[in-house]
């Protein structure tokens, strides 16, 4: 839960290596069709129903107690279109409400902009891609991509025939802007006051005096 308010994640192969899900320059490798075991390609989009609109991150608010709170972000263009479609997201290490907004911008950014995706086999020749590697793939006769940009999602050795199953999302740079969106400040009002004197109170406590003079109320 930790790494997940910095977009880190743990990749674990011959050592434990910490990374961050960050922008790149280049892509780290070109895939063709002649990459990939025969048979193995597919690719789908994301359904509307899985398309997120609106973003809730539970967060730690200093200025509040340091109680949880809910910063909610919207996609109000596609809330008139489609209605809510919500998804909530429990960041408590974040305590900032800069990186929340930040976040808040990935995450919506990313349910906006973050639509193919594909999954398929490689040989030992390409068995040195990684889990967050940013890969280019061109199909055109099939997807119509030339070089279209994937972040690898997964990597899994498949020891028995010596092929790798890859499943990766598209890559958008977009969702790496350090541009925050506005995070929503609640608004807990002013409680009321009582003015009155308040004379002749009168406090009594109810319960018994046990037989070891302890008091049970």
């Amino acid at each position: 839960d930790m790494l997940s308010c910095c977009r880190g994640y743990i990749l674990a192969r011959e050592k434990a290596e910490l990374h961050i899900d960050r922008p790149v320059a280049s892509a780290y490798k070109v895939l063709t069709p002649d990459n990939f075991v025969e048979g193995t390609f597919s690719w789908w989009q994301k359904s509307a129903s899985d398309t997120t609109n609106r973003i809730v991150i539970e967060w730690v608010d200093p200025s509040g107690h340091y109680e949880r709170s809910s910063a909610p972000f919207d996609w109000a263009e596609d809330i008139q279109r489609r209605g809510i479609i919500e998804r909530k997201f429990s960041l408590l290490g974040l305590t900032d409400a800069a990186q929340v907004g930040r976040m808040g911008a990935y995450l919506l950014e990313t349910a906006r902009g973050v639509v193919d995706f594909c999954s398929f086999s490689v040989g030992l020749q390409d068995a040195d891609i990684e889990a967050g590697d940013v890969i280019a793939i061109s199909y055109p006769d099939f997807t119509g991509w030339d070089q279209k940009w994937f972040r690898v999602l997964s990597a899994k050795d498949r020891g028995s025939d010596d092929t790798v199953e890859i499943a990766c999302a598209e890559y958008s740079s977009n969702v790496y802007s350090d541009a925050g969106l506005p995070v929503p400040t609640p608004n807990p009002g002013t409680p009321p006051r009582n003015y009155d004197d308040v004379y002749s109170l009168t406090l009594t406590d109810v319960g018994d005096l046990g037989a070891d003079g302890a008091w049970v109320p």
